[in-house]
């Protein structure tokens, strides 16, 4: 807690490496590399259903200050229509057929 209250500057290096250890930020990459991490990232969350990352990420917010109680009742309205989305069944499907599924947001 010191280090992130008083301001004392580290070393990147150093700084990084305490930052991902309170959980600051979730990966590292090496020096030189953070490009070309953040890109693999990028292409991964891509890959995943539209709707659902939209619903997540309203969770997310939705869901901070909140009790598991209130966050989980929260959770069910942001993502009521999910299940019965066009997306859900093509994920169920490419899932079944043992293939990348496509995505329309719908």
């Amino acid at each position: 807690m010191p280090r992130v209250t008083s301001g004392k500057p580290k070393r990147a290096s150093s700084a990084a490496t305490i930052a991902h250890q309170y959980g600051l930020v979730s990966d590292l990459a090496p020096p030189g590399q953070a490009l070309d991490a953040a890109t693999t990232l990028a292409r991964r969350i891509a890959q995943n259903a539209p709707l659902a990352l939209a619903a997540a990420k309203k969770v997310l917010r939705a869901s901070q200050g909140l009790d598991d109680p209130a966050a989980f009742a929260r959770q069910d309205d942001l993502i009521a229509g999910l299940t019965s989305s066009q997306d859900a069944r093509e994920g169920a499907t490419a899932f079944a057929e043992k293939r990348q599924p496509v995505w329309h947001g719908r």
